[in-house]
This record gives structure tokens, C-alpha cells and sequence, in this order.
């Protein structure tokens, strides 16, 4: 009996059960920090009600490791004969479990992953039904990855950081014209294959109602650091010192941690 891959017995199994073999191949060096991040969630909001992740980098980390199976040591130890062949017993095994075949039958309406994920923005992101929106989403993970994590960065440099390179996106993005000429015909004519969609000055308006908001936002808080002020000058309310003293050194190690400690990539093999 021949050794075979962990991946093509899984293959052959999704065969016989007509399912779709997995067609996006993601690197294990990209899957880890996100099942790192995952599970540093759970760790966090376990207690509060979180369910188990079923992404984990122990389950990442056994997935990527090269395994084969073989019935070669039960040869040599036990001098066991395979009966029937691999394929043949696979073959039997699936059809046993002809109840969990695909259905292949259309289905009207949406899909259950669709409805499972709420059928909002979030399933339309995941399922890459708005493609537009799911490439954003896409730029943000790799930027919030690489300005959070993978550059160890403190949250206050890494946000300065990117600020700068948003305000270079939005200038370059206003210098851009609509439309750019990427290649010329045969009579030298500029022929356009992109349009730049440009982001409209509205976005970037707020309303008046929303400025009265945001002002009497920012007034109430002006007026309970000077309250909370006044209170601490009098010397005498100790509780209010020591949880105003909390908040502040929680917002100082928030500010000066670098996320990027506590992922470590570790190759299986």
C-alpha cells in the first residue's frame, strides 16, 4: 500500500462526497497571527460568553505539517496484508457515509453560510459579493498587520504612521485624473483602461447637526475632567484618585505596548 499525502486523502475524501476542493491556497505565515489574534480574544472574552474559536494555531500548525499514512510499521511489526487497497477502502468508507454527500440540487435564495454570517455587509465582505468592499477590507487587515504587529510597533507610532501614508493616499488620490491612459494605439491615441473613482468632498463634510453633536460631545467631557479636576484638588476622595490614577496608567501601557510581542510565528517543521 502506497504512502499518501495528508492533503490528497483529504482531497480524494471531498471527491467521493462531491465537494469543491479548497481552490485559495493561504500561507500558514499569514493564517498563524490571525489564529494567534483569535485566540488572544478568547483568552480575553472567554469569560463574558465568547464561544470556541474553531480557528486555533494548534489546528493551523497540525494542518501545515507534511504527514503521510502508510501501513508499512504494521507490516514489519504485526505482518499485517492489506485486504482491499487504499482507494478501495476509501471508496467503501465514502460510500457508507452516502447521507453526508453535497447537494447538488439549486436552491433558491440565499446560501446558508450567507445567512449564517447575518446577510449583512460582513457576508457580503467574507463571501466576496461586493468586491470592492471586500478588497478594502483586505488593504486594512495587511495594514492594521503590518503597522500592529509585524513591526512591533507602540500604538501611538503605529498610528501616527498611518495617518502618514493615509494623508499621501488622499493626495495622490486628488492629484490622480479620472481617468488614466495606460497604452496608446497604433495611432499613438492614449486609450483609457482606468477610471479612477474619485472620493466626492462630501465625504469629508460634516453637517451642522452633527457638529452641535460633536461639540456638546466634546463640552461634557471638558467638564468632567474639570469637575474630576476639582475633586482631586481637594485632596480628600481617595477612590476617585486611585481609579482616575487606574484609567491613566491602563491608557499609558495601551499606548507604549508593541502587539507585535505577543505573535510569534513558530513553523511546524
Amino acid at each position: 500500500m502506497e504512502p499518501m499525502k495528508f492533503w490528497e486523502f483529504v482531497g480524494v475524501i471531498l471527491d467521493g462526497l462531491v465537494y469543491e476542493r479548497p481552490s485559495i491556497k493561504i500561507p500558514a505565515s499569514v493564517m498563524k497571527p490571525i489564529a494567534q489574534l483569535v485566540a488572544l480574544m478568547y483568552k480575553l472574552l472567554g469569560p463574558y460568553g465568547m464561544p470556541v474559536p474553531q480557528l486555533t494555531p494548534s489546528r493551523i500548525s497540525l494542518l501545515t505539517c507534511n504527514r503521510t499514512f502508510s501501513c508499512s510499521k504494521a507490516k514489519d511489526r504485526i505482518f499485517y496484508t492489506p485486504i482491499v487497497s487504499l482507494q478501495e477502502g476509501l471508496k467503501r468508507t465514502i460510500d457508507s457515509y452516502s447521507h453526508l454527500r453535497a447537494d447538488l440540487t439549486k436552491r433558491e435564495g440565499p446560501s446558508k453560510s450567507y445567512l449564517l454570517l447575518g446577510s449583512g455587509k460582513a457576508a457580503d465582505t467574507l463571501l466576496r459579493k461586493d468586491r470592492k468592499q471586500t478588497i478594502i477590507a483586505l488593504i486594512v487587515l495587511i495594514a492594521f498587520y503590518y503597522y500592529f504587529i509585524a513591526t512591533e510597533y507602540t500604538i501611538t507610532t503605529a498610528v501616527s504612521k498611518l495617518l502618514m501614508v493615509t494623508t499621501f493616499f488622499l493626495f495622490v488620490h486628488g492629484f490622480l485624473p479620472s481617468k488614466l491612459p495606460f497604452a496608446c494605439n497604433k495611432d499613438k491615441i492614449p486609450r483609457i483602461v482606468f477610471i479612477t473613482e474619485k472620493i466626492p468632498p462630501s465625504s469629508f463634510h460634516f453637517s451642522e447637526e452633527r457638529c452641535n453633536q460633536n461639540a456638546l460631545f466634546i463640552g461634557s467631557i471638558w467638564n468632567s475632567v474639570a469637575n474630576t479636576s476639582q475633586s482631586l484638588c481637594k485632596g480628600k476622595d481617595w477612590t476617585l484618585f486611585v481609579k482616575v490614577y487606574k484609567h491613566l496608567f491602563v491608557q499609558y501601557i495601551l499606548l507604549h505596548i508593541s502587539y507585535g510581542m505577543y505573535f510569534v510565528i513558530v513553523d511546524c517543521g
